[in-house]
C-alpha cells in the first residue's frame, strides 16, 4: 500500500469525480461500439487503469496505522451494482483501505445482472478474503476496522448474522464487527416481507447493526438509474462517517403560507 508523498496533499473528491463517472472515455467509444457488451467492457477496462493511478497517490509507507479499514461483503441477492458503486466511491476517499469478500453466490449473480467480472470487482479492492478462509485477518477482533458494510444482504446472510451462524467469512466478520460496536450496515435487499424477515431485522438492529434496505429517494431528482443507485451508497458512506458529495435535501423553496 502506498500513499500522498511528504509534503503532497491529497486531491479533494470535487477533483476525483471524474474517476467515478459513469461516461467512458472518448477512445473507450470508439472501440467496438457495434456491441454494446464491448462498449461496457471497455469503459469498465478504462476505468480500473485510470483509477488505479489515482490510487496510488492516496497512500505512502509506514501509515497503515492511519488507514480507515472499510470491510465490503457481497452476498448473492440481486444488486451486485450497489457493491461495486460502493466500492467505487469509496476508492475516491483517502486513506481508506477496502477489504472484499464475496460470497460463491454474489460471483454468480455478478454475471446474471452485470458485465462486470469477478476478477475485475476484485480490482476495486485493496485486498480480497475468500469466503471460506476463516482465519483471514478480518475475522479477528484485534483487527482494527471502520465498519462493515453487506451489499446487497441476502436473507440468509441476515438469518445467519442474526443468530451468530458463523459458517463463512462475511457472517464471522459481521459477528465481530458487532461485538467490537462497529458500524455494520446491511443493504438488505428483499421484498415484500413476512414476519420472519422482519424478525431477523429488528433481532440484528438490537445487536447494534443497521438496517439499509436500497430504497430510492426522489428529492434529488434522478436522471438516471445510476444517480438512483448513487444515492443510496452515498447514504451508506455518510453511515460509515466518510465524506461524500451528494445532493441533500435542504428543504423546499417556496414558503408554505397557512
Amino acid at each position: 500500500m502506498t500513499a500522498c508523498m511528504s509534503g503532497q496533499s491529497a486531491m479533494p473528491l470535487s477533483d476525483k469525480k471524474r474517476y467515478i463517472s459513469n461516461d467512458m472515455p472518448q477512445h473507450a467509444q470508439n472501440e467496438n461500439t457495434s456491441n454494446p457488451h464491448n462498449v461496457q467492457h471497455a469503459a469498465i477496462d478504462a476505468y480500473l487503469g485510470s483509477v488505479s493511478k489515482l490510487r496510488s497517490n492516496f497512500f505512502c509507507k509506514g501509515v497503515d496505522s492511519f488507514l480507515k479499514r472499510i470491510i465490503v461483503g457481497m452476498s448473492g441477492a440481486t444488486g451486485q451494482i450497489y457493491g461495486i458503486k460502493l466500492m467505487q466511491h469509496l476508492r475516491s476517499i483517502p486513506d481508506v483501505e477496502i477489504h472484499l469478500i464475496m460470497s460463491e453466490w454474489a460471483k454468480k449473480t455478478l454475471l446474471l445482472e452485470t458485465d462486470w467480472t469477478v476478477e475485475k470487482v476484485e480490482q476495486l479492492a485493496d485486498q480480497v478474503h475468500p469466503i471460506y478462509d476463516m482465519a483471514a485477518s478480518v475475522s479477528s477482533g484485534s483487527f482494527p476496522r471502520e465498519g462493515m458494510v453487506v451489499i446487497p444482504c441476502s436473507v440468509k446472510t441476515l438469518s445467519a448474522i442474526a443468530h451468530s451462524y458463523n459458517d463463512n467469512l462475511i457472517v464471522r466478520t459481521a459477528d465481530v464487527t458487532l461485538k467490537e460496536r462497529k458500524n455494520l450496515i446491511l443493504a438488505f435487499r428483499e421484498t415484500p416481507l413476512h414476519r420472519g424477515h422482519i424478525r431477523l431485522m429488528s433481532e440484528v438492529s438490537e445487536a447494534g447493526a443497521i438496517i439499509t434496505p436500497p430504497v430510492p429517494a426522489f428529492y434529488n431528482n434522478p436522471r438516471s438509474l445510476d444517480d438512483i443507485i448513487d444515492q443510496t451508497v452515498f447514504r451508506i458512506i455518510d453511515l460509515l462517517g466518510l465524506p461524500s458529495e451528494h445532493s441533500r435535501w435542504e428543504g423546499p423553496l417556496f414558503t408554505v403560507i397557512k
